[in-house]
């Protein structure tokens, strides 16, 4: 009967340990997306995403994605470091969020690359020289960034949906990017 006990502890045991293994998304950063997107209504980028390696009180990154007219704008908001490194988005005279990232919305397709167009910007310095967003699957993306001005943010994000909301912008937009064709 003891023998019993332990075997069922033991396979227990394998189970939780099983459970607690960290998945590993590094080879989404290199891997082609082959996700099919819908080609009508809202655009399957918008909502709000979280970083796949979020610690509470340790590290977070938030991304918000909104959709207007024919563009897409994304704001970052990140706590990394125990809190000693916090960015979040600037805010407008009306509160609304100031987008860090104004890209055109793709016509199809699952995969955006995009280059920091100066000329289109109110600031003239940006956090990014390029920017490539891969929609993995329905509630996986893979947020990719080069160049730039340095900024504490890891360059190769994947995140996980949070909501599909098509959060508000201010109207004021600091970066602009451009599409790259492939």
């Amino acid at each position: 009967m003891n023998r019993i006990i332990t075997v069922i502890l033991l396979v227990l045991c394998l189970m939780g340990c099983a459970s607690l293994k960290t998945k590993k998304y590094n080879k989404l950063y290199e891997k082609e997306s082959t996700y099919k997107v819908k080609e009508s209504g809202q655009s399957p980028f918008v909502g709000t995403w979280d970083w796949v390696y979020d610690k509470p009180g340790v590290r977070n990154i938030r991304i918000f994605i909104g959709e207007r007219n024919d563009s897409l704008m994304i704001g970052i908001c990140a706590v990394l470091n125990y809190g000693n490194w916090v960015s979040t988005s600037s805010c407008d005279n009306d509160g609304k969020t100031i987008p860090d990232v104004c890209i055109a919305n793709p016509k199809r397709g699952n995969t955006i690359n995009a280059v920091y167009c100066q000329e289109d910007s109110r600031i003239k310095v940006a956090y990014f020289d390029s920017v490539t967003i891969k929609l993995m699957n329905k509630n996986t993306l893979v947020f990719l960034t080069a160049g730039g001005e340095y900024w504490e943010l890891p360059r190769q994000m994947v995140l996980k949906r949070v909501n599909n909301e098509n959060m508000e912008f201010s109207n004021e937009i600091d970066e602009v990017y451009k599409e790259v064709q492939q």
